[in-house]
């Protein structure tokens, strides 16, 4: 990675692949852990890189990797009659639930929220990315270090 980071173009194969780690990351969470050292190696190689294509990504793989540790959503909805276990079509027609009135505490809703150690993860990438980014922008605003590109 060394031999492309003053480049101000890279190859489309590296740009694609860091696109698509990019890509795969919104939605993992827990599963996410495993990786942490590949995709926090990955972060470090790509976000100062010359090639603003290359750095968005890096940026985009950085941002992708806190959402998918700290977000809280919703993973799944069961109305009553999936609740009941009845949803084979033999059984049930989901046609006939189309404009049955259900209430909202009818439903059963299952929620991710961050563990733990996606906490403790999520904390440790913003000390080592966000913090040195921080203390160079209040170095260049007390005017004892300047903004390279």
């Amino acid at each position: 990675m060394d031999n492309v980071k003053d480049e101000e173009h890279l190859d489309n194969e590296l740009l694609w692949n860091l696109r698509l780690i990019s890509g795969l990351l919104p939605w993992a969470g827990e599963t996410l852990l495993a990786y942490e050292d590949s995709l926090t190696a990955v972060i470090h190689h790509t976000i100062h890189l010359r090639c603003k294509e290359a750095a968005e990504v890096g940026h985009q793989i950085l941002r992708n990797f806190l959402r998918a540790l700290t977000l809280t959503y919703l993973v799944d909805i069961k109305n009553p009659v999936q609740r009941k276990g009845s949803t084979s079509l033999k059984d049930h027609l989901p046609i006939r639930e189309w404009f049955r009135l259900y209430f909202a505490d009818d439903y059963e809703a299952t929620w991710h929220i961050s563990s733990p150690a996606e906490k403790e993860v999520s904390q440790k990438l913003l000390k080592v990315f966000l913090l040195p980014e921080l203390s160079r922008v209040k170095g260049h605003r007390e005017a004892t270090a300047t903004l390279s590109r």
